[in-house]
Formats: structure tokens, sequence, C-alpha cells
């Protein structure tokens, strides 16, 4: 039957756990790698988006009237992974895609400090709201199967996971994410969907053994091509409508909840009022950009995160190109996402600030304090501090104090300033990025903590040059970095980086991050 306008809507919940840290059999914290869950989540909006334009014309006999198939209206509803809001904010979801680390034995939800909480199979029933309403789970982490099938013995007639032993990289987890809902979204049913989207992945350009790969992704209950041939989750509606293409109205459109809203389930939100933009930013704050591939860093920021409950006021020190500003940067982003309201945490470049305060003084007649006092104005505007204390965010991070070593006066001036802020709100806590650690003249002496960043470890150094690089080595790489051919074809990803990290040429970067992406930019040449 054709109708005049789509009938219902669907919302795909979206729920990302980018812990930190795991502990290991001992007892000790170990960095986790690093999630693109931005990009992932940037990648999916744009293949609905794109999916919602699709149109497909079908006359009558009579020719005179027209109907469109078009897609109908999908929304995203994202939210990170905790075991306590994973329930309610579940209720009433069709469909639901993970993305997360994982093993063999579980997936990984995240704890407020970034520590790894681990969940069973055993443990997913009780995660689960009920009545369950689900009709497809994509659980996109390596070695997911235990936990694909968790789902299916709960009664989830179509479920997408990595087969056991297997280990699955951001890059083939995106391409089969992009290919799979975009199929979706146009209406094909689960099983052509999955074939279309592992089929991308086995042809996947500068991936290593693609075909290997897609066969990592896994369609169950395996054996039921007939369920899943004849499954289509996302139907596509007829609308009538003029012969006159040029007609901007589009039927369908996808709509994305604010992170600030998407602890609320899908059954609790009404459709929004006007189209959301195609590419809304579903995490939305005035951080500035973070470099991709920093996870190496993770353990570190852990570290930071932990520091930063503990103490009101925190001090990142470490030599010229070793990463603070990106580790404090990349921790602000991390803890910001997981606030309840957006731009709690705010980052102020101050040594670029501090440079023009000493140059407008030495060029001009004012005195240091007015000038000062006139750029402190410009901060407290900035970061939301000309509100009532209550209004203003809980994290400060001040990056690149190094030039308060050299002025006494100007470092007593940031001192009051940071002394006032901390006096008027209680939980305020306050990050400062400094080469080596300053001396204060007053209040703060003896203040804080004092964390020292060090080198990457050499195999993560050489993860992070696999990373910015993004394609395989070539001869020629080999040869800049004075390293001999692997004799063992296809490397995983560890064992390149184990074998990267012998070269001689690498191991002079010293693990330090500047001297590493260096070092990518002479093999990009």
């Amino acid at each position: 039957m054709r109708t005049k306008q789509p009938t219902m809507d669907a919302t795909i919940g979206v729920v990302f756990a980018a812990p930190l840290v795991e502990f290991n059999p001992d007892g000790v914290k170990i960095a986790l790698p690093e999630l693109d869950f931005r990009n992932e989540c940037l990648v999916l909006q744009k293949c609905l988006h794109e999916a919602s334009r699709h149109k497909e014309p079908v006359l009558t006999s009579s020719g005179d009237r027209m109907f469109v198939r078009v897609p109908r209206p999908i929304h995203l509803l994202v939210h990170f992974a905790t075991k306590q809001s994973f329930q309610a904010w579940s209720r009433g979801l069709q469909v639901l895609h993970f993305s997360g680390h994982g093993n063999d034995h579980c997936v990984y939800f995240e704890d407020n400090s970034g520590v790894a909480v681990p969940i069973t199979p055993h443990e997913v029933a009780e995660l689960l709201p009920t009545p369950l309403t689900l009709k497809l789970v994509f659980v996109a982490s390596c070695a997911s199967e235990n936990i694909a099938q968790a789902f299916v013995a709960l009664g989830v007639p179509h479920v997408v996971g990595t087969k056991c032993n297997t280990e699955l990289e951001d890059k083939a987890a995106i391409a089969f994410t992009r290919r799979f809902y975009d199929a979706l979204a146009q209406g094909t049913t689960v099983q052509k969907a999955f074939d279309v989207a592992k089929n991308f992945v086995a042809s996947l350009p500068n991936t290593r053994n693609p075909d290997q790969v897609a066969h990592k992704f896994q369609l169950l209950p395996e054996g039921r091509r007939d369920l899943h041939g004849s499954a289509v989750l996302f139907p596509v509606d007829e609308v009538e409508k003029c012969l006159d293409l040029s007609d901007p109205f589009e039927w369908s459109q996808v709509s994305v909840v604010p992170m600030d809203e998407s602890s609320q389930s899908p059954e609790s939100l009404s459709p929004p009022s006007s189209p959301t933009p195609p590419l809304y930013d579903v995490f939305p704050n005035k951080l500035h950009y973070v470099r991709p591939g920093f996870g190496y860093r993770n353990l570190d920021m852990h570290h930071l995160v932990v520091a930063i409950h503990d103490h009101s006021l925190v001090t990142l020190t470490g030599p010229e190109g070793i990463g603070k500003s990106q580790l404090a940067l990349a921790t602000a982003w991390y803890l910001d996402l997981r606030q309840t309201k957006r731009d709690n945490v705010r980052f102020c470049r101050l040594g670029g600030i501090l440079d023009c305060v000493f140059n407008e003084t030495s060029m001009s007649c004012e005195s240091l304090e007015h000038v000062w006092a006139r750029h402190l104005e410009g901060i407290e505007a900035s970061l939301g501090l000309a509100l009532h204390p209550d209004m203003w965010p809980n994290i400060i991070m001040f990056d690149g104090c190094d030039p308060l070593h050299h002025h006494c006066l100007l470092r007593q001036y940031v001192e009051d300033f940071v002394c006032r802020l901390l006096a008027q709100k209680n939980d305020l806590h306050i990050v400062l990025t400094v080469r080596t650690p300053l001396v204060w003249l007053h209040h703060l002496d003896g203040v804080g903590h004092v964390m020292e960043v060090r080198p990457l470890a050499m195999v993560d150094g050489a993860k992070l040059l696999q990373k910015e690089l993004n394609r395989p080595l070539k001869l020629a790489d080999y040869d800049l970095l004075e390293l001999p051919i692997p004799t063992t074809p296809s490397l995983s990803s560890d064992d390149m980086a184990k074998w990267v990290a012998t070269s001689r040429v690498f191991q002079a970067t010293r693990g330090v991050p500047m001297h590493v992406l260096a070092l990518v930019d002479r093999l990009k040449l």
C-alpha cells in the first residue's frame, strides 16, 4: 500500500566504550589502545545522511502520477557505556551498535576514572531492559563472538560480531560500519547489507591481507540466510510526489541526539521539531582539536584523570616535544565528553598570552600590571569566568606556562589569579603545563601535585609511527629506517611495531613524540 508520508521512524543506539586502562592478570594497570570513536560516529552520520537522500522513482501505468521510494527517518542516539546507565538508556531500541574493546571473554565498559569494566556474556542479560525490543546488535570489538552469541541466546534475531581469537583494527571496523548501515538504511535485507560490507572490507586499500580481515566478521545465528535474507529493518516508503524532481523537499531525514541528552532512553525522547543538521557534531565543546593517534599515552591520561580527581592543582612537566599539551588536551576531551553538561572542561593556551604581555609591556609605556589586567579580562571572558562561580567550568587547563620562569612579578600575578579561582569555587580543578616545575612565591608553594611526562616506550612509539603513517611500510621505508624486511610475512600490527622498534634510526627518536612525528614526515616524502 502506498502512503503519502513515511510511516514510522527508527532509532539506532550507538554506545561507545573507550576506557584508558585495564588490569592485567597480575593486577597491574596497562594502557588500552585508542579508539577513534569520533570518526566512527561521523562516518555513521555521513552514510545515513547519504542513504536518506536516495530516491527511486516508481511511475504508475497512467504516467501522470509518480511515487518515490525513500528511506524512513533514522535517529542516532549516542552514549558512553557504563553499567549504571546502560539499561535505562537502551530501553526501546531496535538497533544497538556497540563500539569498544573486547576479547574472547568479555567486552569493556568504562568507569569514571577510565578503568575498563569487564562485561561477560553471562552479564549481558542483566544489562538489557525488558521487554526486549532489539532486532539487531552489532558488537564492533575484537573477538566479540561469545558476547554476540549471548545476544542471540536472549532472542535478538540478528547479531553481527567478530570471530574468536581475532583483532579488529579501527580502519576495518569503520569501513564495515559505513557500508553495512548505508545498505540497511536503503531498505536492503540484513544478509545483503552484511555481504556488501564484508565484500567492501575484502578490497580495502592500504590494508594487510584485507580478505582475511573481512572474514573476521560474522552474522549470527550462523546458517540462517533465510532469516537474515528476509529481514528488512528499515523498509523504504513509497511517497506520492509530483513529476517535478527539482522539488527540494525530502521526506527522509537523519537526526542526531546531542550527547547531553543521550542519557535518556529512546522512549523518553520526542522527535526533533526541525531536521538536525546532517553532520551535527555529537561531541560539541569549546576545546581545541586533538591530534589522532594519541592513545599511546592512555596510561598517562588515566594517571592525570586520577590526579585531577584527587588534587585541586596539578602541574604537568616534561621537555619540549614530549607531549604535555596533547596529554592535557586529550584528557580535557576525555573528561568533558563524560560530564553531565558540555563545556565543563576548558583549555587555555596561556603561553601565547604571556608572550603578548611581555611584548606589549616592552613596546609601550604601559605597566606590566595594566597589560596583564587587560589580558586577564579576555581570559576570564573566554573561559566563562565572568559569570557566577556556580556557572564556571569544573576543570581548567592552562597550557604553556614556561614564560613564568623568567618574570617573578608576572608569576605572582598568575599565582594570585589561580588562588582566587580556587578560593571562589571549591570543586574547581586546575592543570598547568610547563617544562620544569614552577617555584611559586606565596600561596601555591607546595600545593598540588606534580606529574612528569616521560618518553613513550619504544614499541608504543613505533605504534604511533604506524598509526600516523597509515599504510604498510614500503621498500624505501625499510631503507630509510635501516631496517631489514621481516622474513615472516604478514606480521601483526604488534609484531610489526616490535620490529620497527629495533631500527637504529627509529631509536634515535628516544620515544619523544615530536621526533617520532618528524620521522613520519620523512617517510611520507
